[in-house]
């Protein structure tokens, strides 16, 4: 019992420190993609119960993986496309706003 309960207030405290990096914008880029993520759930949410979300996901499960074996090819160059994109967008952002990382603050 010792062990498990261990085991589990060290997976929460991990949890609600990332929670907190993420809710006090120590990187923004994380915080900003951890907003959309929200925004997106609750807009998903909106048009689905979750019963509905849970066979969907159970069904792709299942079908995503055998499409994607049968269009590798066509799936590879479409993720490495967006891939490039969003790097560039991830540069350009962090171009424009100064990223603070916990040991820059330490240092000052």
């Amino acid at each position: 019992v010792v062990e498990i309960s261990n085991c589990t207030t060290d997976i929460v405290n991990s949890g609600l420190t990332e929670l907190k990096r993420l809710f006090f914008c120590e990187n923004i880029i994380d915080t900003v993609k951890f907003g959309i993520s929200l925004y997106c759930l609750t807009y998903i949410g909106s048009w689905f119960n979750l019963l509905t979300v849970i066979i969907l996901a159970w069904t792709g499960l299942f079908t995503l993986p055998k499409v994607y074996i049968n269009n590798q090819a066509a799936i590879d160059d479409a993720v490495i496309s967006v891939k490039t994109v969003i790097d560039g967008l991830k540069t350009k952002i962090s171009a424009l706003v100064p990223v603070t990382t916990a040991e820059d603050k330490k240092e000052e």
